[in-house]
């Protein structure tokens, strides 16, 4: 089993944030990183993926590299693909990167309801999850939905 330092991992992630200047981004992971609902629905969501399915590492771990990755990979795809919120006039890359991160540190937190569709548990649950924090970031009534 490859040992994974979680620890600089985000940092790494936390250093891609500052690099593009993605303000809203960098709050939303240091939310995500720090919210103790969030921690304790991962652990939870990761315990019952590993313990009574016998799937590998769902937990803080996986989701952590889960968004490193995303944000190098939309360095790279977006040179191609303008990203939908950009297309439709939502927001800028700034927003894109934000509910990139999101959706991958909370993609497996359905694991906590039930394996089978957990996808759509864990759709369900980020709503209650982030809808606070965004609310914050985007003070706008509307954009926080779209953006949600």
């Amino acid at each position: 089993m490859i040992e994974i330092d979680r620890e600089k991992v985000a940092k790494e992630t936390l250093e891609l944030l500052e690099e593009k200047g993605y303000k809203k981004s960098k709050d939303m992971w240091g939310f995500l990183t720090t919210d103790a609902n969030i921690q304790g629905t991962i652990k939870a969501a990761n315990r019952l993926a590993v313990k009574y399915l016998g799937y590998t590492d769902h937990g803080l771990d996986h989701v952590t590299i889960v968004c490193k990755n995303v944000l190098n990979i939309l360095a790279v795809v977006t040179e191609e693909i303008t990203p939908a919120i950009i297309r439709q006039g939502i927001g800028d890359m700034d927003d894109v990167a934000l509910v990139c991160i999101a959706a991958c540190y909370l993609h497996d937190c359905g694991h906590v309801i039930h394996r089978e569709n957990h996808e759509l548990s864990s759709a369900l649950m980020t709503k209650e999850l982030l809808l606070n924090k965004l609310k914050k970031i985007y003070p706008e009534v509307d954009k926080c939905y779209e953006i949600l």
